[in-house]
């Protein structure tokens, strides 16, 4: 039996993860059907710990980047992200890291806006 409990504990976190990824990547590729479904099933308070390096260089880190969706989400969901500075701090670093100079200038502006979005959640 509690073989079992574990598992199910197990599997209630691995499907959690999925949700909260497949939120990020939604919100990343402007997908509002999808926004609102995984926004039902997900715990919103993971989602900066899903924002690894694959996806912030995907999504963020390049020409025609996503910056303006997931500054749009945070503004709008501000407080459900104020608590989460460790998480925040790290996907920060990443951003300020980047040699800008490699993308273009509405992508740096909208890749700064998003810096400054972020910033003030800490």
């Amino acid at each position: 039996m509690e073989k079992i409990e574990i598992n199910l504990k197990r599997l209630k976190l691995e499907l959690e993860a999925s949700n909260c990824k497949n939120l990020l990547i939604a919100i990343l590729e402007n997908n509002y059907e999808n926004i609102i479904l995984y926004e039902d099933l997900s715990d919103s308070n993971f989602l900066f710990r899903f924002l690894d390096n694959i996806i912030i260089y995907k999504y963020l880190l390049t020409n025609k980047n996503k910056a303006e969706y997931l500054m749009s989400h945070v503004k709008g969901k501000r407080s459900h992200y104020s608590n989460l500075s460790s998480d925040i701090n790290r996907v920060l670093t990443e951003l300020k890291n980047f040699d800008k100079s490699k993308i273009d200038k509405i992508d740096n502006f909208k890749l700064t806006q998003l810096i400054e979005v972020l910033e003030r959640l800490k």
